[in-house]
């Protein structure tokens, strides 16, 4: 699998289209569990090479819904996904949402692609979604 990583450290925005009878959705992202080459100790490492945490505010359509935090891991050759829950209250009788992540300062946040869940109404919190 290949895939272009993009790394950024302001915000990251993007409207998505989800049924109008959800019960909330699921954002996930993937991204690469390894570290950027420039960082990488000389082989072999001296020590384990640990992927900085992660970590950014989620809106909705310009209202705050709560905050991704993704920890620090050991640093390893793979792809990684990641979940937030945006609470039902934020996508109710939508069909379009503006996502926007802001992210922390400090923070480098990577990400290959991403992608939404709607949950069915009548299923909220059974871990059922649509993608």
């Amino acid at each position: 699998m290949v895939r272009d990583v993009e790394a950024v450290s302001a915000s990251v925005s993007f409207s998505v289209s989800i049924r109008s009878d959800n019960g909330g959705v699921k954002l996930r992202k993937c991204f690469d569990g390894d570290r950027p080459a420039q960082e990488r100790p000389p082989d072999p490492p001296a020590f384990m090479p640990v992927v900085p945490a992660q970590e950014a505010v989620v809106a909705v359509d310009g209202r705050e819904a709560g905050t991704w935090y993704i920890p620090p891991r050991i640093g390893r050759r793979c792809w990684i996904d990641e979940d937030v829950e945006i609470p039902r209250r934020f996508t109710e009788g939508r069909d379009r949402i503006e996502i926007s992540l802001r992210i922390a300062p400090g923070s480098e946040w990577r990400a290959a692609a991403y992608w939404i869940f709607s949950y069915r109404a009548d299923r909220e919190g059974s871990g059922e979604a649509d993608a």
